[in-house]
């Protein structure tokens, strides 16, 4: 054999370790063909020699009629493997990342909706509040022209999931309480108003359920 090798050559040597593997792990089943018989626990007869693309139109010998081999043999994807579908198993389970894709995810049952959520009623007649930002602010345009951080209140209807924007100018419950006037006098005043725990909303509470009780006992 000559060098560098030619494609001829190349196919020869592939042909010659094909024929080398059949003859090593194949023995038995090479001296059942060679005289004509079949045995039903032959690994090989699961299998349709050459298959459906036996007639396709293609130069490729080996896609239309792969030959068999172990497997214990390394391929490229051009011969049938008998008995591969264990050790590609093998080697998933042996994957961390197969591992990690394959893993269950949570799968928390979502909490039942209050009847704030799935009443009809009012825009804003009950709604959730929160704050966006901060955000920076000017005083006014030109020169000489100061900065400071501003915050959005967020509106959220619980009926219809509107949503209403609020300008606030700190974080203080004082601002709050001029937001929530402003809101309320566009959308009217909120039969429950839902905020997380935030010391601005804890101080305008206390601070309007004051002004409520001093405005019933005049």
């Amino acid at each position: 054999m000559s060098y560098p090798l030619t494609p001829g050559d190349v196919d020869e040597v592939r042909h010659f370790w094909i024929r080398s593997v059949q003859q090593t792990y194949f023995a038995a089943e090479l001296k059942i063909l060679s005289k004509g018989s079949h045995h039903k626990s032959n690994p090989r007869a699961n299998l349709t020699p050459g298959g459906r693309p036996t007639q396709a139109f293609t130069s490729a010998a080996l896609s239309k009629t792969p030959p068999d081999l172990t497997k214990n043999v390394a391929t490229n994807g051009s011969y049938w493997i008998l008995g591969g579908q264990a050790p590609v198993r093998a080697h998933i389970l042996r994957c961390v990342t197969c591992a990690r894709l394959r893993g269950l995810q949570a799968q928390q049952l979502m909490g039942q909706l209050p009847p704030a959520r799935v009443t009809p009623s009012q825009a804003f007649l009950y709604s959730g509040l929160d704050y966006a930002g901060p955000f920076t602010i000017k005083t006014w345009r030109g020169r000489a022209a100061k900065t400071y951080k501003g915050y959005f209140a967020v509106f959220v209807c619980f009926a219809t999931s509107a949503v209403y924007f609020e300008l606030v100018t700190d974080y203080t419950s004082e601002a709050f309480i001029a937001a929530y006037r402003r809101f309320s006098g566009r959308r009217g005043i909120c039969h429950t108003l839902y905020s997380d725990c935030g010391t601005n909303f804890i101080g305008a509470d206390a601070e309007l359920e004051l002004s409520s009780k001093l405005a019933q006992q005049k």
